[in-house]
């Protein structure tokens, strides 16, 4: 190889023909420099390599820069140097390249294409390592990808390793690299778990881990499909033309602090009692406009009527109501019907309407305590408090998976695509469809319903956590695009994932509340959670992760939970709005704090019942036993020490478990 690069270099010999390029599979094949447009077709003439972008080459084509395994596995040429000075690769089944980094383009490195995506692996590199130690967690295998460009573009003198994992990335698509690089190297490191999934060293998402692969499958199964909410933003009515917020806001639709609520309606959707009804009133004034709203209170206030109050109370002060000319009967008819759609506490004691009223109030409080309502306009601040109210309408206390493992009509109906988030969505616009006392948008014209309609779908179906990864990925790739300047936010694409991102925080965001409303929610989420484990367990089924009640670890999911679920989402928002960091992330850390100090405690207990359902050693060893030689001994210290570190690594990899706890 050296030889051949001193030849070229001697006799100014053009590179090879495009042909043999487009041999070469899957992006791993770059034969010069070209701009951004030309490498998105194929290329006509290659441009000579530079002398460091030749020494790249020389680099990746030397078998002593691989070890032979993974030279012969990846990165092998089958061909050499012919008599011309021309190299000829043996032929591959024609690929053509997709496109190419520009600047820099490699010779002749193939992928392993017949490798599954779930085996990609992070490379172990000092500056991979480093980025995603400062990155924390949460960074994703994209922004490893796109790092790894960036210093490609500087210095082609690059790790091999990081090349083919740039590769490798191309064929995962953007809905496996949008996963946690620490969820990976939890997954890569649980113990023996890990063992018979991998391949090689390194973090890799092969784990036989159970609750590991229910996690990925959980949160990493999004796509483009029509489940997607990216893919409702290209259907949606307003992607026809660019909306204009600022001209369509009506002056009536007061969203300052000096007219705070709409005085064209009734005070409450209900009869109250005398004291009910004055503690209530204060308790709304004190509470409703900020974050930690206590809706168990209002619920006892409210004689179990959470929903309905509370709903009635967002639309009251967003001034819905002047806006649009929504009549109060039916928004009232509408509010009961929808609360009564929900389970009872004691058959479903988390998805029901005291959670859907929280939901709802974490939307407004996100709206407008936190300051994104000046990236909607009125029409879409409309869909996402609607959607806000009915995105959990009839739950069962089941989750997806558990309805795709029944086969049951739900599953049959959606065709095991967010079963449970088109239900819900489609239960509400039935019960307005049927009953016209009810009807609430009947006030709308059609195109301005359409496009109601359309934003609730997306809000709705964005809820379900199989597309959380890539959805957050999506968020951050508009913020990246468009800034945080919320009259720059005019693309209805961009719109919609912010819409349904807003909403997918605020139905996960309990871990983000007071520490003592955070616990309440816990508390009955580990009790829906068991009540649908015990199904399993009587129906001959695999208990889900979290759902077994047998099994005595939890703070460790949360601390997991809220590592890479609930914290990634709001820090995301924060990109957009700073009230999320003073407001939403201070509560988040103290809660973190609660669950990391529970999950050593945890861990403590644990420990300790282990120690005591261990069998009693002998009260003396046998005389003829002689005693173990020193050499002995310390393989025994050594073997133990590395059962300890194979144990302490499987607890971090459970504890990133948690976020299977919101797929329910």
């Amino acid at each position: 190889s050296r030889a051949l690069a001193q030849r070229r270099r001697r006799s100014a010999a053009p590179l090879p023909p495009p042909r043999e390029a487009r041999r070469c599979r899957g992006g791993g094949a770059v034969i010069g420099a070209v701009d951004s447009a030309r490498a998105l077709r194929p290329w006509r003439q290659p441009p000579r390599l530079a002398p460091r972008q030749e020494a790249m080459a020389m680099r990746l084509e030397s078998s002593a820069s691989l070890s032979p395994q993974r030279m012969a596995e990846r990165c092998a040429f089958s061909g050499g140097a012919t008599d011309s000075g021309t190299f000829n690769p043996a032929p591959r089944p024609s690929r053509r390249l997709a496109s190419a980094p520009p600047a820099v383009l490699l010779h002749s490195v193939s992928v392993d294409w017949d490798r599954e995506p779930n085996e990609l692996k992070l490379p172990d590199t000092s500056d991979v390592q480093r980025y995603v130690e400062i990155g924390g967690p949460a960074t994703t295998l994209k922004d490893v990808a796109i790092s790894i460009v960036k210093r490609l573009l500087e210095n082609p003198d690059n790790d091999p390793d990081e090349v083919l994992f740039l590769g490798d990335c191309l064929k995962a698509g953007p809905a496996r690299t949008a996963v946690p690089c620490g969820l990976l190297r939890g997954i890569s490191r649980g113990g023996p778990s890990s063992a018979s999934g991998s391949r090689g060293d390194g973090p890799h998402l092969g784990s036989e881990d159970m609750v590991q692969r229910y996690l990925l499958r959980t949160y990493g199964s999004g796509d483009d499909t029509p489940t997607s909410t990216i893919s409702h933003a290209a259907l949606s009515a307003r992607s026809f033309a660019t909306i204009s917020r600022k001209a369509s806001r009506h002056p009536s639709f007061a969203l300052s602090e000096s007219n705070p609520a709409d005085e064209s309606v009734r005070r409450w959707p209900g009869q109250l009692t005398l004291p009910d009804r004055q503690e209530l009133e204060a308790l709304m004034e004190a509470q409703f406009p900020d974050w930690g709203l206590d809706v168990f209170e209002v619920s006892r206030l409210t004689a179990n009527r959470p929903l309905r109050f509370v709903g009635w109370e967002s639309l009251r002060r967003g001034c819905f109501f002047s806006e649009f000319e929504i009549p109060a009967e039916k928004t009232v008819n509408f509010l009961t019907c929808v609360e009564s759609s929900y389970s009872s506490s004691t058959d479903v004691p988390y998805h029901n309407s005291l959670h859907a009223a929280d939901v709802t109030h974490t939307v407004f409080a996100l709206l407008w305590k936190v300051g994104f309502v000046d990236f909607f306009e009125p029409l879409g601040l409309l869909a996402l408090v609607l959607s806000a109210m009915v995105h959990d309408m009839g739950h069962d206390g089941r989750n997806n998976q558990f309805h795709t493992n029944m086969k049951d009509d739900l599953a049959l109906t959606y065709n095991d695509r967010s079963v449970l988030e088109n239900f819900h969505v489609a239960q509400a616009f039935k019960l307005m469809s049927r009953d016209a006392s009810t009807n609430i948008l009947d006030v709308f014209e059609a195109e301005k319903f359409k496009s109601i309609r359309k934003d609730m779908i997306e809000c709705v179906l964005g809820t379900d956590m199989a597309h959380h990864f890539r959805q957050i990925d999506c968020l951050k790739n508009q913020v990246d695009r468009l800034d945080r300047d919320p009259a720059d936010w005019t693309e209805p694409a961009a719109v919609s994932i912010l819409q349904a991102t807003v909403l997918h925080a605020a139905d996960i965001g309990n871990l983000g509340k007071p520490v003592e409303l955070s616990d309440k929610w816990v508390t009955l989420l580990k009790r829906e959670f068991f009540m649908q484990g015990d199904e399993e367990r009587d129906l001959g089924m695999p208990i889900s992760p979290l759902c077994d009640r047998e099994v005595k670890r939890f703070a460790g999911p949360q601390v997991g939970f809220i590592n890479f679920i609930v914290k990634p989402t709001f820090d995301a928002l924060a990109l957009l709005a700073a009230g999320v960091e003073e407001v939403v992330l201070k509560e988040i850390g103290e809660n973190l704090e609660v669950w990391e100090a529970r999950k050593e405690q945890e861990e403590r207990e644990l420990q300790g019942e282990s120690s005591a359902s261990a069998p009693a050693a002998p009260a003396a060893a046998p005389a003829a036993s002689p005693p173990a030689p020193p050499a002995k001994e310390a393989k025994e210290a050594q073997e133990q020490r590395e059962a300890a570190a194979q144990g302490s690594a499987a607890e971090a990899a459970e504890t990133a478990a948690a976020a299977a706890a919101a797929a329910a």
